[in-house]
């Protein structure tokens, strides 16, 4: 048996790519609330006043929700075990689902272009992912060549790499829907941004890569899940209409 845990001295790397996923998202999404905030108002301050105070407040908002990301983030890599037995490997995580995967229930290892590894098994929800800062990095790789073929994958996992555009689909439709007039255009957007926001939420929830501080945040989401849907229904029949 071996196991294997994240080189603290690499966590830097993971920041930076938090930081180069997140970032660039969260003022997307900080700037469409502002728009749809102010396309809602029924007096328009033509001198934008408004602005000195929105800016800050989601720059701040923008700040904490990283750094406490971030912090969280650390907290798992410290403590992520994986465990490779004579029949079995293992993943353990504080405040994570254990994630334990029989030799015969291995259906596929991929390596990917980044370093990391992902090993799935019959069972779609357990599925172990091996971070590329993982310590004994070729150890990992020559242990687990024994065990199962690894596949070389030349671009990002799919979740990874679809994430990112269904993500800004998603924000695009939300807007439309609270700013559009159009029945159609609002109905449309509308269906799209409930079964986006539907299945993101029930993959995020489902999964046992994610610990559940970060599950219980997903909640929120269901507040804006629940306020586009009320907003679509309100247009469509009559009820809302844009000032």
């Amino acid at each position: 048996m071996q196991q294997f845990t994240v080189n603290p001295n690499k966590f830097k790397e993971i920041k930076k790519q938090m930081l180069i996923r997140s970032i660039p998202m969260l003022l997307l999404v900080s700037i469409a609330a502002i728009a749809i905030n102010y396309s809602n108002t029924t007096s328009k301050e033509t001198d934008f006043t408004w602005l000195f105070i929105a800016v800050p407040f989601f720059v701040l908002i923008l700040a904490w929700g990283i750094r406490k990301g971030l912090k969280r983030q650390k907290s798992l890599m410290d403590s992520y075990i994986l465990t490779v037995s004579n029949n079995s490997i293992t993943r353990e995580q504080a405040n994570t689902p254990t994630i334990s995967i029989y030799y015969s229930d291995i259906t596929s290892i991929a390596k990917y272009k980044n370093g990391t590894f992902i090993i799935r098994s019959k069972d779609p929800a357990d599925e172990i992912i091996v971070p590329a800062q993982i310590d004994n990095y070729e150890e990992f790789e020559s242990l687990i060549a024994s065990v199962n073929k690894v596949n070389t994958e030349n671009s990002q996992p799919q979740l990874q790499k679809y994430t990112t555009l269904l993500s800004l689909i998603n924000l695009a439709c939300m807007i439309c829907v609270y700013v559009a007039s159009n029945k159609f255009l609002v109905g449309a957007t509308g269906t799209v941004c409930t079964a986006l926001t539907g299945w993101s939420f029930y993959k995020a929830w489902m999964s046992k890569n994610l610990d559940s501080k970060t599950k219980k945040s997903l909640l929120w989401g269901l507040l804006a899940l629940l306020s586009v849907v009320a907003i679509t229904i309100m247009k469509l029949t009559g009820i809302y209409t844009n000032s």
